[in-house]
């Protein structure tokens, strides 16, 4: 819920300066307007082709620090610059939880 509420915040920020071509999670950017936009460009530019590209474990591999230097840099409200640093820090103090988790077990399994 609180993920909803900040991302409903941030997308009027944000929306404006990305790319035309950017679908993911973007209102009015479903995957029915992408496969008609890309319908349409295929057929202006028929020697042309389509990569699409999902990205596994994104969140993982982003610096959390430029991101929230982004999120700093385009956010005039402190309580919601406070909120994604929580978010982001809280998302790093779990995955470090789970990376010990695992390396538990493999020790387990070598001893």
């Amino acid at each position: 819920m609180v993920h909803r509420l900040v991302y409903d915040y941030l997308i009027d920020l944000v929306n404006p300066r990305l790319d035309y071509d950017v679908w993911s999670c973007r209102p009015g950017k479903g995957l029915h307007a992408a496969l008609e936009r890309t319908q349409a460009l295929l057929r202006s530019y028929p020697n042309a082709f389509v990569w699409r590209a999902d990205i596994r474990k994104f969140f993982d591999h982003v610096r959390h620090d430029e991101l929230m230097k982004a999120i700093h840099q385009h956010t005039p409200s402190p309580q919601a610059i406070w909120l994604c640093l929580e978010i982001t820090d809280s998302y790093n103090r779990l995955a470090s939880k789970q990376a010990s988790k695992q390396a538990s077990k493999v020790y387990q399994l070598v001893t």
